[in-house]
């Protein structure tokens, strides 16, 4: 079959609004949708690439938008968190007759399952780098080559409506070893394959919008100068435990990867030139894994940028203390902002999530160090994990109050394990025969509220109630303190369980 390609609408879904109060939600636009759409921009020029974030225009916004230009092709960035938007995207724009396509961390781990229960999806791409599965995919809609079976990292149904191609293997076995023949001759600098971001890609009004929220959401002191912009970016992606994450850690691929210190300037450049950004989120999974490339890019610094850009990045305790000049570095490199997973406040607990190195004693020396070097910390936990005895409880719970009185933190977020698909708690329970699915609908995001007190109830050493006792009482104090951070909570919606069936 084959589609006449006029347009391509590409949308990060809203996150459903009784699941998330995540801070900075709409203060950011979503990258996603600018990556993709900029990538087929240079590669597929003749199809005209719409851009879109529901979190920022809203739900209706976006189905009415879809009904009105009637794409061609819509690819939703499809998360556990909004999949229930996701759904009634795929299901409008079925209704317009336009083939429907679901990306990023949900859609791959659960690809056939929503395949097999949803007929309004037609593909799902299941890579954590999804440009070229798409760009194939494009392809072969229009052209019939190169085919489905040759394309990675794809999900589709042949003629009969069986399910085929990439089943998800657990974290430990993902990869994206295809990359490897584009990023060969960029070795050391691999992400130089993605283009510059086009943020113009998005309405004048997101940018805006995001920039409003921002000022409302963000303690105005702490930032140098004149904020006239604000922006995602991801010229580094990966951890420095990838061979061995955080248990609670369910992240697709944490390969570590960069681009070249010149690509990251041109991407803070463009973007202020494109959208006035001042403040960029720098979005990799742990900035502080790549100390040798900050070096670099402090090297590479443009003498001529003729503004001041600030950066707020993803760090961690344990590389800050290694690598004593990651403080200073960080702030020459404009950061202002640290989002520190501190995980506990207990040894037992936190080398049990995290490995033999992390201590309490480190993570106080990290947050030690960021606040000598004048930089702000946005610090979380994870409570009841299979180590967490009331003991260990308790000294998490004063840990807490301690950095918070000390002035150590200036936002915190505290919540439940949550054990999920591709980490270990996640698998623990379903070695326990303990994880629950709805049986009529495996595609749907398990209920992680029920999720979390399963686990915590039956493999650990305290109550889901006693982990939340203490995750009131340390919000409770931290709201006193004006250190108010947020947390996100799945529903699992029974009635929206079979949206669009049909």
């Amino acid at each position: 079959m084959r589609v006449p390609l006029s347009s391509v609408y590409i949308v990060s879904p809203a996150t459903d609004s009784r699941i998330s109060t995540i801070k900075y939600e709409t203060a950011f636009a979503s990258l996603a949708p600018l990556a993709l759409g900029t990538w087929l921009q240079e590669r597929l020029p003749d199809v005209e690439v719409i851009a879109r974030d529901g979190n920022i225009l809203g739900q209706d916004a976006i189905l009415a938008e879809i009904a009105r230009r009637r794409p061609s092709v819509v690819a939703v960035s499809t998360l556990g968190m909004n999949y229930q938007n996701c759904l009634e995207i795929a299901r409008s724009s079925k209704e317009i007759g336009a083939i429907v396509v679901f990306g990023n961390d949900h859609a791959a781990q659960l690809s056939h399952a929503i395949l097999t229960a949803r007929p309004f999806v037609d593909y799902v791409i299941c890579s954590e780098y999804g440009e070229l599965p798409f760009e194939f995919l494009l392809r072969h809609l229009s052209t019939g080559t190169p085919s489905l079976e040759e394309i990675p990292f794809l999900t589709y149904r042949d003629e009969s409506g069986e399910v085929h191609g990439y089943v998800y293997p657990g974290r430990q076995q993902a990869s994206n070893g295809f990359l490897a023949p584009y990023t060969e001759a960029r070795k050391g600098a691999e992400l130089d394959s993605f283009p510059i971001t086009n943020r113009k890609l998005y309405p004048d009004a997101i940018w805006q919008s995001c920039l409003d929220a921002f000022r409302q959401q963000t303690d105005m002191a702490f930032v140098r100068g004149e904020v006239t912009g604000v922006a995602t970016m991801n010229r580094a992606r990966g951890c420095s435990r990838a061979k061995r994450p955080c248990t609670f850690c369910n992240i697709f691929s944490l390969d570590p990867r960069v681009s070249s210190p010149e690509m990251f300037w041109a991407e803070i450049l463009r973007a202020h030139q494109d959208v006035a950004a001042t403040v960029l989120y720098e979005v990799c999974d742990s900035f502080t894994s790549f100390p040798s490339f900050i070096r670099k890019l402090l090297a590479a610094r443009p003498r001529d940028l003729r503004f001041e850009p600030q950066l707020i990045v993803y760090g961690q305790a344990l590389e800050i203390v290694r690598h004593s000049s990651l403080p200073s570095m960080l702030k020459d490199l404009g950061v202002f902002k640290v989002n520190l997973g501190l995980e506990s406040g207990s040894d037992t607990t936190l080398r049990h999530m995290k490995g033999p190195d992390d201590s309490v004693e480190v993570n106080r020396q990290a947050l030690e160090a960021l606040h000598s070097a004048g930089l702000r910390t946005y610090a979380s936990f994870v409570l009841g994990s299979e180590a967490e005895t009331a003991e260990t409880l308790v000294e998490t719970k004063d840990w807490i109050l301690s950095i918070m009185d000390d002035d150590l933190v200036d936002d915190i977020e505290i919540q439940p394990v949550l054990p999920y698909i591709g980490n270990r708690e996640g698998e623990l329970l379903q070695e326990r025969g303990l994880f629950q699915i709805d049986p009529d609908n495996p595609d749907w995001p398990p209920d992680t509220d029920a999720l979390s007190r399963v686990f915590i109830d039956n493999a650990s050493g305290v109550s889901y109630a006693m982990v939340c006792e203490v995750v009131d009482q340390t919000t409770l104090h931290a709201r006193k303190l004006g250190k108010t951070g947020c947390s996100a909570v799945m529903q699992s919606p029974p009635d929206l369980h079979t949206a669009g069936r049909s």
